[in-house]
């Protein structure tokens, strides 16, 4: 069985490490006082929550007439329709065996501020003073590039879906083509019917990644860009599998469920290495957009932030000699790329070699300023590239030896002595995920050195602007030596 991942111990969005608040004035992201207050008051309600829920809505409906029936797909409804005690607003997990749903996920939903929270935060002082950055004059309330992401529902400028933030449908899909059937014996009505009407398939990895990616890493439409981060705006971190599986986020799905799927497991290693094929392209997909025209350029997102935003006492920020770029130029980060690479070279080695050429004529174009066109050449044709992998890494057989191989080849990378911030963070992210898997396979794993080493990598990247290189670089060492 697939196990949750501890809490994720990297620097979150709106934390303020160690006092207790966010910028935000909300509970600290690492379970302070604060937050378990918050908890607490919640856990005191929520019977009279899932009380009125259940007053409030009617039993479930009898199976509608397919003659009478007129499916809306496209249509947002809102979460009204789903917090039936006897639909997905119990009080506790209640599945039987065979279910597909815990009846329990809109009363889990109301318990995640960061979800719930997700429109409202736009309307707090630090939310407008980015919005006025950006746009003088303007409310974040308003600002398409901001709904996109905090009100993923925004599309249908219902006020109701706007504050519910990151609702049901905002990660689902609108549900006016499938929420009247949906509950019906699946002879009447099959989980393929609701995805044809709009329901989104989110046991399916790759769709996951694309819809939670699209945001908290961006893709060619949405991102949180050089000019978004110099306004104020948090830079984000995220991996598909360690946050899907955080415990520091309420879950309301189970695992053990989610892995009869037609292909598999939709968590764990296939979501990892899913994740990252996706950010991937998603990445190349937001560089081929920009530099073609579709907005400021050069993109300084996409290079290593702290080859400019770094102290200038000591001797850290000075070139070191081989330094193959223009001095005074920061070098693209390749964060999306170099745990890519380790898989790719274990699940299609006879790519890679090819690929590798591509992307380092990508990463001297960017990190020389090259001409957006032919940035925005390179990137689209590395995406093109990209897709076609896209069967063997989301059909890769998984095993303890493959796990193995991975943690060897990330350890041993050469290149990670001279990472950045962001792709150091990847490359833990990914290493977690390959012993999580080797722990779930070998429980002696748990308590050997193995885990303890993987702890020692988020313990250099504890605080992102006093980042340990050195001690990143030496744990990694002791991995590959003492690997599994």
């Amino acid at each position: 069985m697939i196990r949750p991942r501890e809490n994720v111990p990297l620097a979150f969005p709106y934390c303020d490490r160690g006092k207790g608040k966010s910028p935000l004035g909300r509970p600290t992201c690492n379970g302070g006082k604060g937050n378990r207050h918050r908890r607490r008051i919640f856990l005191l309600l929520l019977p009279l929550l899932v009380a009125g829920a259940a007053v409030a809505q009617p039993e479930p409906a009898t199976p509608v007439d397919e003659e009478t029936w007129t499916p809306r797909p496209g249509v947002y409804v809102g979460t009204a329709g789903c917090t039936n005690a006897l639909c997905h607003g119990a009080a506790a997990p209640r599945g039987e065996d065979g279910d597909d749903v815990r009846n329990d996920e809109y009363t889990v939903w109301l318990s995640d501020p960061h979800r719930l929270n997700a429109f409202r935060i736009l309307e707090s002082p630090l939310s407008q003073a980015i919005a006025e950055a950006l746009e003088p004059g303007s409310r974040a309330t308003e600002l398409a590039l901001c709904r996109d992401c905090h009100a993923l529902a925004a599309a249908a400028g219902s006020a109701l879906v706007e504050a519910e933030g990151i609702s049901c449908e905002g990660c689902h899909g609108p549900a006016g083509g499938w929420v009247d059937r949906h509950y019906e014996r699946r002879s009447d009505w099959s989980r393929a019917r609701s995805i044809e009407n709009g329901m989104i398939d989110l046991r399916d990895p790759t769709n996951r990644a694309r819809l939670c990616g699209g945001c908290h890493l961006g893709d060619a439409r949405r991102a949180v860009d050089h000019r978004l981060i110099a306004a104020g705006h948090p830079q984000l971190q995220f991996e598909l599998d360690n946050f899907s599986l955080s415990e520091r986020w309420p879950r309301h799905f189970f695992l053990d469920r989610e892995r009869a799927t037609p292909r598999g497991e939709s968590h764990g290693l296939r979501a990892w290495a899913v994740g990252q094929l996706v950010a991937w392209r998603d990445g190349l997909d937001f560089l081929a957009a920009r530099a073609g025209g579709g907005g400021p350029w050069p993109e300084l997102s996409s290079l290593s932030c702290r080859s400019c935003h770094h102290p200038l006492a000591g001797g850290s920020w000075r070139r070191q000699p081989g330094y193959r770029f223009r001095g005074g130029l920061p070098p693209w980060s390749p964060a999306r790329w170099v745990v890519l690479r380790a898989l790719l070279g274990e699940l299609a080695p006879d790519r890679l070699a090819t690929l590798e050429a591509d992307v380092e004529r990508l990463g001297e174009a960017l990190s020389t300023f090259a001409d957006r066109s032919e940035v925005a050449r390179l990137a689209a044709g590395l995406s093109r590239t990209s897709a076609d992998l896209a069967p063997v890494v989301d059909r890769a057989e998984w095993s303890v030896e493959r796990a193995r191989r991975l943690v060897r080849a990330l350890a041993a990378d050469p290149a990670l002595a001279a990472a950045d911030v962001a792709t150091a963070e990847q490359v833990a992210f990914g290493l977690r995920s390959l012993v999580a898997y080797l722990v779930e396979h070998q429980p002696a794993q748990q308590s050997g050195t193995l885990a303890s080493r993987v702890a020692e990598l988020f313990d250099a990247l504890a605080d992102p602007d006093a980042f340990d290189r050195q001690r990143f670089v030496d744990v990694l060492a002791a991995l590959a030596a003492n690997g599994p």
